[in-house]
């Protein structure tokens, strides 16, 4: 998990304050697929998705030192 830039945290259930943070997440990745496009399957859903993670994952690893 070092070698990919994840931590690992334990939180207690049902903080709000830690979930938004995966709630935000789930949001930008909607907005980008699901809201903007429309499918004519599943996998083309998928293709799109994993597209977009790819995106945000370079984008996101831009920003860190």
């Amino acid at each position: 998990m070092a070698s990919d830039r994840i931590d690992h945290r334990l939180t207690k259930p049902r903080p709000l304050w830690t979930n938004g943070q995966i709630e935000r997440m789930k949001g930008t990745f909607k907005n980008a697929t699901v809201k903007r496009s429309r499918y004519d399957s599943h996998e083309l859903l998928r293709a799109h998705l994993a597209d977009v993670v790819s995106a945000y994952n370079v984008a996101d690893g831009a920003r860190k030192p």
